[in-house]
């Protein structure tokens, strides 16, 4: 669960330091609504491609991901932050974050599912 965090700017990059550290990060605009994406050490998210909570504006993604794995990884954290439906199954939150992305960019959800089986975890 992410807390708290403060965002800044150090010589033109944003900032984001919170639970995961102090980590470079991206604003992803959509809908008139700001996204703030941390990219964090492998280290200190080991288990996990990304992270967000469901109607939040921040989401961490590993940054050691291949650029087509660390996009649509980005794009379906995002669509956890959209997301405002209460539901209590973890299913039905992975299939709305992960519908959108899809669809916009088929490649990258493929090399998302190719990556992980060749990392050898789950999916």
């Amino acid at each position: 669960m992410i807390l708290s965090y403060a965002i800044y700017m150090a010589g033109g990059t944003v900032k984001i330091v919170g639970m995961l550290g102090e980590n470079n990060a991206k604003v992803y605009s959509e809908g008139g609504k700001d996204y703030f994406v941390a990219y964090v050490d492998r280290r200190n998210e080991p288990f996990f491609l990304g992270r967000a909570r469901l109607n939040s504006d921040l989401a961490y993604v590993r940054d050691d991901l291949p650029p087509k794995v660390k996009r649509f990884v980005t794009a379906h954290e995002i669509g956890h932050c959209k997301d405002t439906v209460d539901s209590d199954s973890w299913f039905g939150d992975e299939f709305r974050a992960t519908f959108k992305p899809m669809l916009k960019d088929p490649a990258g959800f493929l090399a998302t599912v190719a990556w992980k089986i060749d990392q050898g975890g789950p999916i």
